[in-house]
């Protein structure tokens, strides 16, 4: 089955609310405990720090040095990047849905946007998601879809 997120639009602001369609397309039958929706917002932010490392010369490598002069330390700067979640809301969720084979179904939803941003550190960059996760019955592992969308505050 193809499961897909169509919204009204791709830019939203503060407090408004999202109207969008779960659509799913069966090629087979197909019995969905339940799929529900939640807007999600990460915040990321990157952490830089410089590792200094010496070489060691052995057997082998050919250096300017003798071999127990030790060589210059290399410095090496590792940028990490982290992500945390900051909001995150459920929708209700969409509960025992059965289509037939190559059945189609279209599910309207409303998602509301939070009025104020979520608290976050100075200069992070914040990424907003809806993602949509579906359970299907005899199936132990549930999917999870996600499609960015823009907030504008």
């Amino acid at each position: 089955a193809k499961f897909k997120i169509q919204t009204d639009k791709t830019k939203y602001f503060l407090g408004e609310t999202i109207l969008a369609d779960i659509i799913i397309n069966a090629s087979q039958d197909l019995l969905v405990k339940d799929l529900f929706l939640s807007i999600i917002c990460y915040e990321n932010f990157t952490e830089v720090f410089i590792r200094s490392e010496v070489p060691k010369s052995g057997s082998g490598i050919i250096t300017r040095n003798q071999q127990d002069i030790p060589l210059d330390p290399i410095n090496t700067r590792v940028v990490k990047e982290n992500s945390k979640t900051l909001f995150e809301q459920l929708e209700k969720p969409h509960k025992n849905i059965h289509m037939n084979k190559k059945q189609n179904l279209k599910v309207a939803s409303k998602i509301k946007i939070p009025s104020k941003l979520p608290a976050h550190s100075v200069g992070s960059k914040l990424k907003w998601e809806i993602q949509l996760t579906i359970n299907l019955m005899h199936h132990t592992q549930s999917r999870t879809l996600t499609f960015p969308i823009e907030i504008l505050s």
